[in-house]
C-alpha cells in the first residue's frame, strides 16, 4: 500500500526557441485524491470567464488577465498542489562534452533532474508528459526505465510516464502559464504589459520581488532550480 500517489503534470517553454537564452522544464505535483477537486474548479473558471480555447502563456493579454490572475492565484491558495522547475541557460550547454553531442538527450537528462529529487518514499506516481515530437521514439521508455531505478531504494513506483495532448488536460496548461511567466522573466522580455503584470502577480503572492528566481531546495510550494553546469 503506497502512502501517497500523485499525478504530475509536466510542460516545457523555450526549449527550440533560438531566440531565448533560458528555457524552463516545470511541473506541478497533485494528489491523485486531489485531482477532481482541483479540475473541477479550472471547469468552474472556464465556464465564469466564457473561455474554451487552450489556456497558455502565449494567450495572456489584457481581456484575459483577469482569468489568468484567478488561475495563477487558484494555485496559490490550494495547499495540495506544488510545482517545481528547472531554468537552463541554453548559452552554458556544452552538448558534445557531456551528452554525446545530443541536444534532444540532453533535454530528456533535465526532466530527470527535474522529477527525481521530488519522487518520495513509498509513493506511486503517474507522470504525464506535454506531447513532444522526438527523434529518437524511445526518449520517454527510456527516461521511465532510468527514473524507477533511480528510486527503487525508496520503494516509490513510477506507474506511468507517457505524452499526452495539452489541450484536454487542464492541469498541464496551468504549468504552460507558470512556466511561460519564469522563462518570460528570466529572459528579460517586456513586449506585453499584461504578461508583465501576471509576472508581477504571481511573484507578489508568493513572496517574490520577481520572478526570476532560484529558490532553496528545501522550497516545497514554487521550487525553481537554476541549473549550472559542471566546468
Amino acid at each position: 500500500m503506497h502512502s501517497e500517489i500523485y499525478n504530475v503534470y509536466c510542460d516545457e517553454s523555450r526549449h527550440d526557441d533560438q531566440t531565448s537564452d533560458f528555457m524552463v522544464i516545470g511541473s506541478i505535483w497533485c494528489p491523485r485524491k486531489h485531482k477532481d477537486d482541483w479540475v473541477y474548479r479550472l471547469k468552474k473558471y472556464r465556464d465564469e470567464f466564457n473561455t474554451w480555447g487552450e489556456w497558455k502563456w502565449k494567450n495572456v493579454s489584457p481581456s484575459r488577465l483577469p482569468l489568468y490572475k484567478q488561475l495563477v492565484s487558484d494555485f496559490v491558495k490550494d495547499k495540495s498542489l506544488r510545482f517545481r522547475a528547472i531554468v537552463v541557460n541554453r548559452n552554458q550547454l556544452d552538448y558534445g562534452k557531456f551528452h554525446a553531442g545530443d541536444e534532444e538527450l540532453g533535454f530528456y537528462k533535465f526532466y530527470y533532474l527535474l522529477l527525481e529529487k521530488w519522487v518520495e518514499a513509498d509513493c506511486e506516481y503517474y507522470m504525464l508528459l506535454d506531447f513532444k515530437q522526438n527523434r529518437d521514439r524511445k526518449r520517454v521508455p527510456v527516461l521511465k526505465a532510468v527514473l524507477q531505478n533511480a528510486v527503487k531504494s525508496k520503494k516509490a513506483v513510477i506507474k506511468t510516464l507517457e505524452p499526452l495532448v495539452s489541450k484536454q488536460v487542464l492541469p498541464v496548461q496551468i504549468v504552460d502559464v507558470l512556466i511561460g511567466a519564469i522563462g518570460y522573466q528570466y529572459n528579460d522580455i517586456q513586449t506585453s504589459a499584461a504578461k508583465l503584470e501576471l509576472c508581477a502577480y504571481l511573484a507578489s503572492l508568493m513572496g517574490y520581488p520577481n520572478l526570476k528566481i532560484s529558490t532553496s531546495w528545501r522550497e516545497r510550494k514554487f521550487n525553481v532550480f537554476r541549473f549550472e553546469p559542471r566546468t
